[in-house]
């Protein structure tokens, strides 16, 4: 997988310990997010891996096979590969701002959470 499918699953995994009530919809989200994750690491992965089949047209330009993904210069696999990255990187900011509207949280713990997203956009 990608490094940054394993960041995103590392805080999704975090969530679900956040999120530990079984059946809410919060863990509900984050169990659907953390697969969604990782099916598209897998998929990029893969892609990455085996630019090409047979593999070995990538390496020696053989005429017979076919490239796609990553091996192939047409495609917009990169494009859409930033594009899913930015989403999910928006989603894994967006799933703890519910703990700031609680109201059994306290101040200095709501005051807490905001600085700390708030650092995940610099």
């Amino acid at each position: 997988m990608s490094a940054t499918a394993f960041i995103k699953l590392s805080l999704a995994f975090q969530y679900l310990r956040i999120f530990q009530q079984p059946g809410t919809i919060s863990r509900r989200f984050c169990l659907l997010i953390t697969v969604l994750l990782g099916l598209w690491g897998f998929a990029f992965s893969i892609m990455a891996w085996f630019p090409c089949f047979p593999p070995r047209k990538y390496w020696d330009g053989l005429r017979e096979g076919v490239c796609y993904g990553y091996g192939d210069p047409q495609s917009n696999i990169i494009a859409v590969h930033t594009a899913l990255n930015m989403a999910f990187d928006l989603i894994i900011l967006a799933i703890p701002i519910p703990l700031c509207f609680e109201k059994s949280s306290l101040v200095k713990s709501r005051i807490g959470m905001v600085v700390l997203l708030s650092l995940g956009f610099v």
